[in-house]
């Protein structure tokens, strides 16, 4: 009875895929994994081995922790965008054009020392991955930008392009809150936001190239993933970030007056 009336709901043919009955898995963060081609921190292609090892052992769940750019902040439910993934989390080893990229090799063992670490050292590898990031950028990102396929990214993507300006400004006034910013850009007018767009260009197509690859990569797993029969099964926070380039710009949809959290723990004093 409970398979019949799931499956004729409104999201039938998503229970109808995923199959009515009792599924096992695993449930972790991606930063936890790590393989000899990890750079410090997990990445989207260290589940490929994890994809195999739950179909040998016949589990059909992998949940992740999110998966969002969450900047300098480590933990994974305080998103700087509801959309955009975090490019900590992208393999290095996978980008295209590395050999055109003589510091490619050098960079890429340097921040493999970091997979002996006990934890994460999350702000020295997000440092030294954006020092690749940057030069990768400079050095072949045009090969990958000037492709129908970036074009297209962009054109299905309407979002990235108002994220990527919030990661610009992050860079170029403030890490902090962006309350804190000259009142102007608290909240940009259309126009205002076209000629921010315009005048920081550059900087605003690398962002968006870290996120093409992101959904890129993290595309190629899901599909490795659907062959081998694991479902992949994301988590998002509750609410999304005051912080974050959802809230910059669309002020209108959200009361700033009220905050939601948990009450103090014994994991943090103050809640969160």
């Amino acid at each position: 009875m409970i398979q019949e009336k799931l499956e004729q709901s409104a999201v039938g043919p998503q229970w109808h895929h995923i199959g009515v009955h009792h599924h096992h898995g695993v449930n972790l963060p991606l930063s936890a994994l790590h393989t000899k081609k990890s750079c410090g921190i997990g990445e989207f292609y260290d589940l490929i081995p994890l994809i195999d090892w739950c179909h040998d052992l016949k589990l059909d769940v992998i949940q992740l922790l999110p998966l969002n750019d969450t900047g300098d902040d480590p933990s994974p439910y305080f998103a700087e965008s509801s959309l955009a993934l975090n490019p900590l989390f992208l393999s290095l080893h996978r980008l295209p054009h590395l050999d055109k990229m003589p510091r490619a090799k050098a960079l890429i063992e340097e921040l493999r020392s970091f997979n002996k670490t006990d934890h994460v050292a999350y702000h020295d590898v997000q440092s030294r991955k954006l020092v690749f990031f940057r030069s990768y950028f400079e050095e072949v990102g045009a090969k990958t930008i000037e492709t129908k396929a970036f074009e297209k990214f962009v054109k299905d993507n309407p979002w990235v392009e108002g994220y990527a300006l919030f990661k610009v400004l992050k860079d170029n006034i403030s890490k902090n809150h962006w309350l804190t910013w000259p009142e102007g850009l608290q909240t940009p007018s259309p126009q205002l936001f076209d000629e921010l767009i315009q005048k920081h260009w550059v900087d605003v197509c690398f962002y968006i190239l870290l996120q093409f690859f992101c959904f890129d990569q993290l595309g190629e797993v899901k599909k490795y993933a659907n062959e081998k029969g694991v479902f992949l099964k994301g988590d998002i926070p509750i609410l999304i970030s005051p912080d974050s380039c959802d809230v910059w710009l669309h002020t209108d949809e959200f009361d700033m007056t009220l905050t939601a959290g948990a009450p103090p723990d014994m994991y943090t004093e103050e809640g969160q």
